[in-house]
């Protein structure tokens, strides 16, 4: 036999393998019943946004931290671990990840007319706040998806969250006009858990959270802070963090960083209200910058312990910062009490 022929002969054999191979996976695929929704491993969830969320005391910008909740419930009732993040769902990358089966579910915000993609199913919306997305390959799963929001949707706990969520608070304006409320944030209970551990009345720890991120859980800075206090990813390194999107452990990072403040600011020189200014400007512009503040005043004779002393060297973007956190608390005292 010619070795032409030989050479032949083991491409035809090869083609007829790949062949074989491609129809015996195809079949297997159409006719295997998908696995439940991220069984045997973690939930892979993307939240989506909109490039405008909303403006900045609506209370879209804390429907992503809504849909966090409920992802996170969701993946609790089934008792998957879960990992969650952020994209823009106006750029239909997800509809792609989700074909592949790189993500399980996608929450996306309500529109009355969701674009029709191919390989993408979508749940009832809920309670015109949300709709969930699935690859068509997890269709089957729709139906559970579907009963569990149902049911959810319809319990106690749903409209008192989503209360909290949609009942804003803007406490210059509700505080100039008289009014009271039960809650400044969704959050509250967490800040008042890690003010506890501050010596802080919880307000003032929520009116940092107000003045950092209005409390979504989205803003992000350019200099790389993100979430609710607003952290550095060094800085969640530094307390053992590593989602910065979950609230608790966002504010968990940002309580830990002004205790660690506070012992560097721990002097009985320091009035009570002065330790917290200087705290409050470390937090924002960093402690070095503030002891280099602090040694200025020193050099002209100036108490470095005093705010009013050291407040000329300061620049004014931080004196900015702490006015404005003092000013909202004092709303904030105006409009619930402690």
């Amino acid at each position: 036999m010619k070795k032409k022929d030989i050479v032949t002969i083991i491409l035809a054999a090869i083609a007829i393998s790949a062949i074989v191979a491609f129809f015996f996976v195809r079949e297997k695929y159409l006719t295997s019943k998908p696995e439940a929704i991220g069984e045997g491993r973690e939930l892979r969830c993307a939240m989506g946004f909109r490039k405008d969320p909303g403006g900045a005391d609506g209370h879209k910008l804390l429907l992503a931290g809504l849909n966090y909740d409920f992802l996170k419930d969701f993946a609790g009732s089934k008792s998957l671990a879960d990992s969650i993040f952020v994209i823009r769902s106006d750029e239909y990358v997800w509809a792609d990840s989700l074909r592949e089966g790189s993500l399980d579910l996608v929450v996306l915000p309500y529109a009355d007319s969701l674009p029709a993609m191919e390989g993408v199913l979508y749940s009832d919306p809920i309670d015109s706040l949300s709709v969930w997305a699935v690859g068509a390959s997890y269709g089957e799963h729709l139906d559970e998806i579907n009963g569990w929001l149902a049911e959810f949707s319809e319990s106690e706990d749903f409209e008192e969250r989503v209360g909290l969520f949609c009942d804003t608070v803007n406490p210059s304006k509700d505080a100039a006009r008289g009014l009271k409320a039960d809650h400044i944030s969704p959050y509250d209970d967490l800040f008042k858990q890690h003010a506890a551990h501050l010596g802080w009345d919880w307000r003032l720890l929520a009116a940092v959270a107000y003045h950092e991120s209005r409390f979504s859980i989205l803003s992000h800075s350019p200099k790389g802070a993100s979430g609710i206090m607003q952290v550095k990813p060094s800085s969640a390194r530094r307390y053992g963090v590593s989602d910065l999107l979950d609230p608790e452990e966002n504010i968990s990072a940002g309580a830990n960083h002004f205790l660690a403040l506070q012992k560097r600011y721990r002097s009985t020189n320091f009035t009570p209200t002065d330790r917290i200014r200087f705290v409050l400007a470390a937090y924002n512009t960093g402690s070095a910058r503030m002891h280099g503040y602090m040694d200025t005043a020193d050099s002209l004779s100036l108490n470095r312990y005093s705010w009013s002393d050291v407040l000329p060297m300061i620049n004014s973007s931080t004196v900015s910062y702490v006015d404005s956190i003092f000013s909202t608390y004092e709303d904030i005292c105006r409009i619930i009490d402690k």
